[in-house]
């Protein structure tokens, strides 16, 4: 996102703010005049900072996660393009993808751009628990290389288990 994009939202995030305190004040409701231009003000504002507020979290988040469980159909996006979207901006986390109506070409397309796992619902609590344990082991991230592939996870989860008997 643009700076000067950026700046103009923060500006409109710090009205808002403000807008909320007058409101909420005596002096607020004073003037119905101007109540009723504030609250409009408000309420043509507070939808674009709460976009704003969830683009700033979802930054925070995509900054600090080691590993990305993704369902295939979400909300406003797949998850197979948000895995597009973060790869773009230089993630390489590992993704892996839960879905409970997933199709060969999906999985297979998912897979050829990075994940490192393609799951049907109901997944085994204790397969993927160990996927993302044996994933924590990779930094990927310091690397910046691509996911390992299944068959190095497998060796790898394979050799710990067989190194513990």
């Amino acid at each position: 996102m643009k700076q000067s994009i950026r700046d103009k939202l923060e500006h409109l995030a710090n009205r808002l703010e403000e807008l909320d305190r007058t409101l909420a004040s005596e002096d607020g409701a004073r003037d119905m005049n101007v109540f009723r231009e504030l609250s409009r003000e408000r309420a043509e504002i507070e939808p674009v900072v709460a976009l704003y507020r969830e683009h700033r979290q979802a930054e925070a988040d995509c900054a600090t996660f080691d590993c990305l469980i993704l369902d295939l159909h979400m909300p406003g996006i797949t998850g197979v393009e948000l895995q597009g979207q973060l790869r773009a901006a230089g993630h390489a986390s590992p993704i892996i993808f839960l879905t409970g109506a997933g199709d060969i070409p999906t999985s297979v397309s998912a897979m050829k751009a990075g994940a490192v796992d393609f799951l049907t619902k109901p997944v085994d609590d204790i397969a993927l628990s160990e996927l993302t344990r044996t994933l924590a082991r990779y930094d990927l991230r310091a690397l910046a290389v691509e996911p390992p592939s299944l068959e190095e996870l497998f060796l790898h989860a394979y050799s710990d288990a067989a190194g513990r008997e």
